[in-house]
């Protein structure tokens, strides 16, 4: 059932930056959005698809976006189960295990 939880929350993550990555290029450089970190402008706007898709210049995107999703999955699990279960310590370095494995998701 984590596990599921897991890989659903990786899924419906991955549409809707999809769906903000249609919004177009260079949408990230409006004064609107200037207190977003870099990274998160990587991760989100289109004009970064180089940087996303270039192994030696996405370590450090994919890197804090696997941490913030990990992080926040984390502080939500427990809403998601029906029995309101905390993780442990094996469930966190499972999750991460599969964060790592299925971080084409998050690019």
């Amino acid at each position: 059932m984590r596990d599921d939880i897991v890989l659903n929350s990786m899924a419906k993550l991955r549409r809707l930056i999809a769906g903000i990555r249609d919004i177009g290029a260079g949408w990230s450089d409006s004064d609107t959005y200037e207190s977003l970190l870099r990274w998160q402008k990587v991760w989100l706007d289109e004009k970064n698809e180089d940087i996303r898709n270039d192994k030696s210049l996405n370590d450090d995107y994919l890197t804090k976006a696997k941490s913030y999703f990990a992080n926040w999955f984390i502080n939500h699990y427990k809403d998601a189960t029906k029995d309101n279960k905390l993780l442990g310590d094996d469930d966190i370095e499972h999750i991460k295990k599969i964060l790592k494995d299925e971080q084409e998701l998050l690019k």
